[in-house]
C-alpha cells in the first residue's frame, strides 16, 4: 500500500485543512509578520471558518486535493490549483472539483467565512507582486497543468503524481 493517497477534499476536511495550511505557512517568518498580534492557533481558528466557503467557491477555476496518510488516515497535505482561463465552463479535471454542498451548506459556509477575522498586514504585498511577475515570466503563457490531467486518478499516490 502506498504511504499516501491523493483524494478530493470534502467539507468535513475543513478543520484539518486549516491546521495543515496555517501550520505550514507559520514556518515562514515573513508570513508571521502579516499577522501582528495574532497566534498560529488564532489564525488557524479563523482559517477554519473560511475553508468550507473556499472549497465550495469558484468551481469553474479551482481544483482541490488532499494527501492522506494511509496508515493513520491523517490529512498531511493540501493543494489548490487555479485552472487556465481557456475553460470557461470549468469542465477540466472534474475529479478534483471541490464538494458541491447543499444550498444550506453553501449559505452556512458563506456566513462563517464572512465572520472570520482575516485582516492582516498588507505591507508585504509588494513582494508578492514581484513574485507573481516572475512566475508569469517563467511560465510564459504555457499550460503546465494540462499535461498532468490525463494522468490523474482518484486515490493516486504521491509517487505516481510526481511523474506527470
Amino acid at each position: 500500500m502506498p504511504p499516501f493517497h491523493v483524494l478530493p477534499c470534502t467539507l468535513a476536511d475543513g478543520p484539518a485543512l486549516a491546521r495543515n495550511n496555517i501550520a505550514a505557512f507559520w514556518t515562514d517568518p515573513t508570513w508571521i509578520l502579516m499577522w501582528p498580534g495574532k497566534t498560529c492557533e488564532y489564525v488557524t481558528s479563523q482559517a477554519t471558518l473560511r475553508i468550507a466557503h473556499n472549497l465550495l467557491s469558484n468551481r469553474e477555476k479551482w481544483r482541490h486535493l488532499k494527501a492522506v496518510d494511509t496508515a493513520t488516515g491523517e490529512l498531511v497535505g493540501y493543494v489548490r490549483w487555479v485552472l487556465p482561463e481557456d475553460d470557461p465552463e470549468g469542465k477540466t479535471w472534474s475529479a478534483a472539483l471541490g464538494p458541491v454542498g447543499s444550498a444550506e451548506e453553501r449559505e452556512k459556509a458563506r456566513r462563517e467565512s464572512e465572520s472570520a477575522d482575516w485582516e492582516f498586514d498588507h505591507s508585504l504585498d509588494k513582494q508578492d507582486e514581484v513574485m507573481v511577475g516572475l512566475k508569469e515570466d517563467l511560465m510564459g503563457g504555457k499550460r503546465y497543468l494540462r499535461e498532468c490531467i490525463p494522468n490523474y486518478r482518484p486515490a493516486l499516490t504521491l509517487e505516481a503524481s510526481q511523474r506527470c
